[in-house]
C-alpha cells in the first residue's frame, strides 16, 4: 500500500462523517472487527452493528458541536502490498474551524476482495477525543 492510497482512504472517511453517510463508512470494515478503546474491547460483527453505533457517535459528538473531523497526522509504520499499519491523529473542529478535540489511533488496513478497495481490520484507540462517549454508553449498556 502506498502513502498516497492511504491518505485518500483516510480523506473518505472524513467526508463520510462530514456528509453523515454512514451506509458506506460501515462498509470500509473487514468484519468482525475489534475497537480498542482505553479499558475496553468492542467487537463489531457486522455492518449494521457497526452503523448503529456510528450514528449514535455522531449524534453525539454533532450535540457537542462537532462539524468535521480531518486526520491531521499520520504516519504509515509499515506497509506490504496487501495490509498497512498506520498511526493517525484525528482533529475534531466546530464551525468555526477550531479544534475540539483530537483521538490518536492505529489502523490495520487491508485490502478486500481480489487487491480491491482498503478495509479497516483493527482499530486502536490510544488516546480518545471524547472519553465521555465511551462513559455514556458503558453506563446505558449497564442499565
Amino acid at each position: 500500500m502506498k502513502r498516497a492510497e492511504i491518505q485518500l482512504f483516510l480523506n473518505s472517511l472524513s467526508e463520510n462523517f462530514v456528509r453523515g453517510v454512514r451506509s458506506d463508512f460501515s462498509k470500509r470494515f473487514k468484519y468482525p472487527v475489534a475497537h480498542y478503546v482505553p479499558n475496553h474491547v468492542i467487537v463489531f460483527s457486522c455492518p449494521a452493528v457497526l452503523q448503529e453505533k456510528f450514528d449514535a457517535y455522531c449524534a453525539f459528538l454533532r450535540a457537542r458541536g462537532v462539524e468535521r473531523q480531518h486526520a491531521s497526522k499520520f504516519n504509515v509504520i509499515d506497509a506490504t502490498p496487501d495490509r498497512a499499519l498506520v498511526d493517525v491523529e484525528w482533529s475534531y473542529f466546530d464551525t468555526n474551524g477550531h479544534v475540539l478535540s483530537t483521538s490518536k489511533v492505529q489502523y490495520v488496513l487491508c485490502r478486500g476482495c481480489a487487491m480491491g478497495d482498503l478495509l479497516i481490520e483493527l482499530v486502536d484507540y490510544s488516546v480518545l477525543a471524547f472519553p465521555a462517549y465511551l462513559e455514556q454508553t458503558s453506563s446505558s449498556n449497564a442499565s
